[in-house]
């Protein structure tokens, strides 16, 4: 995660989905993997959906809140008025390297205590660097946290190939007896270069690994409101342990 995504459509979806599978029960721990720079490329400046009123019945606080937000920052989302009470943030940026160990150690002691934990990588799992969250480190927390979402951004190969081995390699963890992804779409009014709107697709996955029950009722009542709203496609994908 870094300063110049904040705010984006990408948040809009994560923290409507973190408040819903939260509700005032459980507690939220958020692990930013924060890198503490900007890239060169345009990317992390889908504002769009500012715009469209259909976003308010999906979470309306949320909406507002990044609507207006103060400056695009990592920080100023930790400010936001909307989070359940007692939320925790990670906000250290990552130490690449041989310092990696020592870092994550840090943001798992930080975190500690949390009934739901969401892990913001640039790019999802991977290679421990500056953009992947490793498969290791997602195994780690699962000692010390119940239920751990992560955010994917699929590839080019077939969705659900690419779905199933992301489930298989998290459940290769004798610790992780479930996990469900939340697939999302969200068409987004765009202007082009040529100044003409048109819509461009957003894909966005989250996935859930150990669910309780009430946390999987809440992600499906998320999904059956995501399903409502205009131009905007969700569902629930999951697989359970090879041992149940």
């Amino acid at each position: 995660m870094r300063d110049q995504f904040a705010g984006d459509i990408s948040d809009l979806l994560k923290f409507s989905l973190l408040r819903s599978l939260v509700g005032e029960d459980k507690k939220l721990g958020i692990g930013w993997y924060f890198v503490d720079e900007e890239n060169q490329r345009t990317v992390g400046r889908h504002r769009e959906f500012c715009a469209e009123q259909k976003w308010e019945s999906l979470d309306s606080e949320v909406w507002e809140a990044l609507r207006n937000l103060p400056e695009r920052s990592v920080a100023a989302l930790e400010r936001l008025k909307f989070w359940p009470i007692g939320t925790k943030f990670h906000r250290i940026p990552i130490e690449p390297g041989p310092g990696r160990e020592n870092w994550f150690d840090g943001m798992k002691s930080h975190l500690e205590g949390c009934s739901v934990v969401f892990l913001d990588p640039d790019n999802g799992l991977g290679k421990p660097g500056l953009l992947h969250a490793s498969i290791e480190e997602v195994h780690s927390l699962q000692e010390t946290i119940p239920a751990v979402v992560l955010i994917k951004f699929p590839g080019r190969t077939k969705h659900s190939q690419q779905i199933e081995e992301h489930h298989r390699s998290l459940l290769k963890n004798k610790n992780t007896k479930w996990v469900f992804t939340i697939r999302t779409c969200v068409s987004i009014n765009c202007r082009t270069k040529t100044g003409k709107h048109q819509k461009i697709p957003r894909i966005r996955w989250f996935t859930v690994i150990n669910p309780d029950q009430c946390i999987t009722r809440r992600a499906n009542s998320f999904v059956t409101k995501m399903k409502n709203l205009k131009d905007v496609k969700a569902e629930i994908v999951s697989m359970e342990g090879f041992g149940n």
